[in-house]
């Protein structure tokens, strides 16, 4: 009232009944809750310097962080496979393992899975430019949609900013890579995945499970498979009787060698969000040859 005893913020036509009370007994009752917050990018060094405006008054305000904390789950490595499904097909989330011994790389590279290497990726986009680095990302992300396969992000302990540099989107869309919806999976797409379809001529085909997987209720759908998007990361040398085919089985999984307690200063900020991705840390490592699975011996 002190504030607008002029009648500039509220008009006489505004000064209606709310309910049963009359206006000052009910903006006696909102004012309470009143507030004003201005949101900034700056920091986190000392923002509450770099904060600048000369509309704020002096010794009026006070700045505040915003902390966020990492969905975070400490796994035993035999659960590592089962539970990245579960975090990508049943909670729409990345999985990003934090593993310091790179054993879990180790373990990856025997499944169905394409590496990108971003420290070989970081050195080519110093030598070759960024066009060269984003084709290089183009062409794997493809190989792993057209074979339904993971599509690894070895980060080991580089922090690329995937969102910005290294998004295009004719050849590395990131965010829609990273946005993953939930979907109920049709009887009949579990009868084709049983059978061994692989995938649709008409359409992209999204994949929710690792070849052998059964019982899956749900499939992550990233957006990076729809039509549009598709259209534009294939080459014609990509399709299949002209079309852009994606075959059950692809998701996307991060690795770094940034501690839990790290990854928050170090990822957060340049493309990872608590609303897109899950933190996994694996309890133990793999000690001997015994603990690969017994396709990666074949493999070896």
């Amino acid at each position: 009232k002190e504030v607008d005893k002029h009648g500039q913020i509220f008009k006489k036509d505004d000064k209606k009944e709310v309910g049963d009370k009359d206006w000052d007994d009910a903006l006696a009752d909102t004012l309470p809750a009143f507030r004003i917050v201005y949101l900034s990018t700056c920091g986190p060094g000392d923002y509450e310097k770099n904060i600048n405006l000369s509309f704020l008054p002096q010794n009026k305000w006070t700045a505040l962080r915003v902390k966020t904390k990492q969905d975070q789950q400490n796994i035993p490595l035999t659960a590592l496979a089962a539970t990245m499904d579960e975090t990508y097909h049943r909670k729409g989330l990345i999985p990003l393992v934090s593993d310091t011994t790179e054993n879990t790389d180790t373990f990856l590279a025997f499944q169905h899975t394409v590496v990108v290497e971003m420290k070989a990726l970081i050195m080519k986009k110093a030598s070759a430019g960024i066009d060269a680095a984003r084709e290089e990302l183009r062409k794997k992300l493809v190989q792993a949609l057209k074979n339904g396969n993971t599509l690894l992000l070895r980060l080991t302990d580089t922090a690329p900013d995937l969102l910005d540099v290294y998004a295009s989107p004719d050849a590395f869309p990131a965010a829609a890579l990273f946005s993953v919806a939930v979907e109920d999976i049709e009887e009949e797409e579990v009868e084709q995945h049983v059978t061994g379809f692989g995938g649709t001529l008409d359409g992209a085909m999204p994949g929710y499970a690792q070849p052998g997987a059964s019982g899956a209720k749900t499939k992550g759908v990233s957006e990076v498979t729809k039509r549009e998007i598709l259209d534009a990361i294939y080459k014609d040398e990509d399709k299949e009787a002209g079309a852009a085919i994606v075959r059950p089985g692809f998701k996307t999984v991060v690795t770094t060698n940034f501690a839990p307690d790290q990854i928050q200063a170090k990822l957060a900020g340049l493309f990872l969000s608590t609303n897109a991705t899950s933190l996994l840390s694996p309890r133990r490592s793999i000690s001997t040859d015994h603990d690969l699975p017994e396709e990666a011996e074949q493999t070896q």
